[in-house]
């Protein structure tokens, strides 16, 4: 533990929790600790913990609402990066929905919906954040989210800044080039419709209620 402290303490990479309990952070509620958590809250400290990380060779992994994720009673002996309410911003410009990666997915519905934005209702009950489904290409009732993506922002394993159009995820079904390359996801575009606020009301009310029976 002391090399994570000499390594990480007093460095500009966000909130640091040394030997935490990984139930506090999995939405089963389970899992022993893990060595180091960290809480960047924005990219530059993102950039500084993946240098540290990879500069010492330390095995990381990368999390963000914990939903339907497993951990054991034994622990994670690794640095756990954790991505959710410290990085969660959201904005619309035009008809492009833009969410940093630990945005949860019924957050950024919310947003769509309440600007008359379609496109979303159906992947809008899936649990966790925007980062994971991007990773899985999530989807439900037809829609995955290769249908509605416009551009990814990542940082991949040299520490490069990149931007990958739809086209260039390699979506396909519960894949997608994250996996392959190990990618962090950094930022969305969604790439959304105007429409009739009250029918996307009803549509996304559909699908909540096929998914709860």
């Amino acid at each position: 533990m002391n090399i994570y402290k000499k390594v990480f303490d007093g460095k500009n990479i966000g909130e640091i929790l040394y030997d935490e309990p990984m139930k506090n952070h999995t939405t089963f509620k389970i899992g022993g600790s893990c060595d180091v958590m960290i809480f960047p809250k924005n990219e530059e400290q993102i950039i500084n913990v993946l240098q540290l990380i990879k500069h010492n060779d330390f095995a990381y992994r990368i999390i963000g609402n914990g939903s339907n994720l497993l951990v054991s009673d034994d622990g994670l002996r690794e640095v756990v990066i954790k991505l959710h309410d410290n990085f969660n911003e959201m904005r619309i410009e035009g008809d492009i929905l833009t969410a940093k990666s630990g945005a949860l997915l019924s957050t950024v519905s919310k947003l769509a919906i309440n600007n008359s934005y379609a496109g979303f209702e159906a992947v809008s009950g899936i649990p966790g954040d925007i980062g994971g489904a991007i990773t899985m290409n999530a989807g439900a009732y037809g829609t995955e989210m290769k249908d509605i993506v416009h551009r990814v922002k990542v940082i991949d394993t040299d520490l490069n800044v990149k931007y990958f159009n739809c086209d260039e995820m390699d979506f396909s079904y519960r894949h997608s080039r994250v996996q392959d390359e190990k990618l962090v996801v950094l930022e969305v575009e969604l790439l959304l419709k105007k429409g009739d606020q009250q029918e996307i009301l009803n549509n996304f009310h559909d699908y909540t209620e096929r998914r709860t029976s």
